[in-house]
This record gives structure tokens, C-alpha cells and sequence, in this order.
């Protein structure tokens, strides 16, 4: 696709065209002394798909066999653990954004921003 600009024809400047957009979503967002909340929604998020543990100072998810091995450890102080088939992910974070389905979350932290996202075998649990 071209757009032509004054000047004549020779002036042609190609326009980027977007073949995949992603969908804009709302988040919910959290400082990390937000624990109560961030305690909700982590709860809400892996509710039926695996093994939580959702307590005063630890959130954690893991899946179980035989769907895809995948979980994520937060604790209180702001740090966390990742992991999924091909890495694990240890670091700190200030801030938790769920996105409103749920389905992924961003820690973000200085130089620092990780999101999970359930994979979608896990994701299809939710419907069964």
C-alpha cells in the first residue's frame, strides 16, 4: 500500500501495514505492598488448573501432569521464580499487572518486566 504525497507520483512512500494486531487489553495493576490484592487475583488466575498456594508471604502455581509443566513462585519481599519447557526466570519485581482475563501476568521491576502467560492447553481447563 502507497500513499502519495504532494509533489507528483515520483514522491511514493510505502506505508507499514500491521497483519497481526494484538488486542488491547485493560490490566489491573499493583505495587508489590498490594499483597492482599495481588493474593486475589493470583488466586483467581490458576484456580482450577493446577496446584496453588496462595499465603501471607509466598503465591505460587504449578501445573500437573500430564498438561504441560509450567509454574511461578512470587513472594511478599518482591522476589520470584518462572518456569516453563525451554527457561526458568529468577529475579525482583516492585509491581504485578494482571491482564483482565486473566490469563497472563507482568511482574515489573527496575530493568526488569517478565510476563507469564497459562498456556493454552492449560487455558482450555477452564472451559471443561
Amino acid at each position: 500500500m502507497f500513499t502519495r504525497y504532494a509533489g507528483g507520483a515520483s514522491r511514493l512512500r510505502h506505508k507499514a501495514t500491521t497483519l497481526c494486531k494484538k488486542k488491547q487489553r485493560t490490566s489491573m495493576k499493583f505495587d508489590v505492598n498490594q499483597w492482599d490484592e495481588i493474593r486475589t487475583h493470583f488466586g483467581k488466575m490458576f484456580d482450577g488448573l493446577g496446584t496453588t498456594e496462595t499465603s501471607e508471604e509466598i503465591l505460587s502455581y504449578s501445573s500437573i501432569e500430564p498438561h504441560v509443566p509450567t509454574g511461578i513462585k512470587l513472594s511478599r519481599d518482591g522476589k520470584m521464580a518462572a518456569n516453563m519447557p525451554l527457561h526458568d526466570l529468577d529475579s525482583t519485581f516492585q509491581r504485578v499487572e494482571f491482564d483482565e482475563l486473566l490469563e497472563e501476568l507482568t511482574l515489573i521491576g527496575e530493568g526488569f518486566n517478565y510476563t507469564y502467560r497459562i498456556p493454552s492447553e492449560l487455558l482450555s481447563l477452564r472451559q471443561s
